[in-house]
């Protein structure tokens, strides 16, 4: 009888094991923040401190990374998080729904529906939402004094960040803020040359870093006190004219905002805490590849969603699917699916078919959440970064975040009611399934281990997920 023998980057067809060509995707990409000397030292102190005052949720190193782990609460929150959306709403640009006519600011931060957004939030089941404070012209959906004084009519009187982060701590879901620090290029001649923008070159670039320092000193003190905000995305930070002093920034958050982390689509370790890649293909994930970092896709329309007749076409089982191999790969941060309602906050396109594709996506998840979300990467199968959505493995693993439990997720099923997986690094004490908690049997068969099913129980066409005990 033919098994199917699955090693993680491997061939999933049965028969000996065929290595998948996995090319790097530029450079190497790092989701921690490295220390060395006394603050190694402190860290590891602080470590012991945490793992005393927080032994209901173990803090651990990652087995597989390259040192030590940023323990501050919101990494460690965001670390464990795989499953988010990605918002960006945008004033002169996100389209309003049809019949309504949007021609100020204060219209566009006063139209959004925050409560019904929250609820949608919570229907699709993400664990994050990263939102957009400003992009395009840096027109802001709240208040902020330092960006007023420079930017006249560049703030919204409503406080529409705030109001969400609020909503959607009643419904436990987590805040980033997309504030882009480096947008002049956007800003008309006369505004470039009042922040400092134009003047780049020739005052290697102070007046625009003292203008962008005073508006994100105000910005986080205004929401760093708020619990479940993570810390802020920062775009483009390096290019539009010259990189800024992103260090003195980073300084200038971290003094308002300890806590905050800082994520960006291009990553360096004196300053990004998490790369964030992104990137759209909205008709099918062919040629996209699971990272080990964080990842955002737009799937319709684009990211501002400029087109009140939006619709998505990747299904929600494909959309599901790769997913899993982020939670394979361990990004921090998983997966973060990238789209936008109109300018009411409330309307997806066309007949809503976004928030529908969505919610079904969160439906698919909603009864195997604990083995998606808020897990470890697996010290036993981990993917490695660069995993092909069209050479996807036949199953993919993850850990319980007190490490108690490891999940196996069988994405292609066998012919036979056995899987094989390759030999693991540790010892089971038991095996069962996960959604009938019926027994699987388990036999380690020299460089494999066998999964068998109890009689009657069918594979997935989907995710037949196992859960392992770890012996202790």
């Amino acid at each position: 009888m033919n098994f199917a023998v699955v090693l993680n980057g491997l061939t999933s067809q049965p028969g000996p094991w065929r290595p998948m060509a996995a090319a790097p995707v530029g450079r190497r990409m790092v989701s921690h923040r490295p220390v060395s000397g006394r603050s190694a030292s402190l860290a590891w102190k602080w470590l012991a401190v945490i793992l005393l005052t927080l032994s209901s949720r173990p803090i651990i190193a990652n087995p597989q990374s390259a040192g030590p782990v940023d323990l501050r609460p919101n990494a460690v929150a965001f670390r464990q998080m795989k499953y988010g959306i990605f918002i960006t709403q945008t004033y002169g640009v996100t389209a309003s729904p049809p019949g309504h006519k949007i021609a100020t600011l204060d219209e566009f931060a006063a139209a959004f529906d925050v409560q019904t957004f929250a609820d949608q939030m919570a229907s699709i089941g993400v664990e994050y939402v990263y939102f957009t404070a400003w992009h395009k012209s840096m027109y802001f959906v709240g208040p902020n004094q330092a960006l007023e004084k420079w930017l006249p009519g560049h703030t919204a009187k409503r406080d529409l960040v705030g109001e969400i982060a609020a909503a959607l701590l009643k419904k436990n879901i987590k805040l980033v803020i997309y504030a882009h620090p480096n947008d002049g290029h956007d800003l008309t001649p006369e505004e470039q040359a009042r922040v400092g923008f134009s003047d780049r070159a020739r005052d290697g670039n102070r007046k625009y870093n003292n203008f962008i320092n005073e508006v994100f000193a105000e910005l986080t003190a205004r929401y760093g006190q708020q619990p479940n905000v993570l810390g802020y995305w920062w775009d483009s930070w390096w290019h539009n004219g010259g990189p800024l002093d992103m260090p003195r920034l980073r300084k200038t958050v971290l003094a308002k905002f300890p806590g905050a982390i800082i994520l960006s689509n291009n990553y360096d370790a004196k300053f990004i805490d998490f790369l964030s890649g992104e990137g759209g293909r909205m008709g099918s994930l062919h040629g996209m590849v699971a990272t080990k970092d964080n990842l955002t896709w737009y799937l319709g329309g684009d990211w501002w969603n400029n087109n009140p007749n939006t619709t998505i076409s990747i299904t929600p089982d494909d959309m599901y699917r790769f997913l899993l191999l982020m939670v394979g790969t361990g990004a921090p941060g998983g997966m973060s699916w990238a789209l936008s309602p109109l300018a009411d906050g409330k309307t997806w396109g066309a007949n809503n078919q976004p928030l529908e594709v969505m919610q079904a996506l969160g439906k698919l998840i909603a009864p195997v959440r604990p083995t998606i979300c808020s897990v470890l990467p697996s010290r036993n199968w981990r993917l490695p970064s660069a995993t092909d959505w069209s050479k996807a493995p036949a199953f993919v693993a993850a850990r319980s975040w007190d490490n108690k439990q490891e999940y196996v997720h069988v994405l292609k099923a066998p012919e036979g009611r056995f899987i094989a997986l390759p030999k693991p690094t540790e010892s089971f004490s038991s095996a069962r399934m996960y959604l009938s908690k019926r027994k699987v049997t388990m036999a380690a068969q020299g460089d494999v281990l066998r999964l068998t099913l109890p009689e009657g129980e069918p594979w997935s066409a989907l995710d037949t997920v196992i859960e392992l005990t770890i012996k202790r």
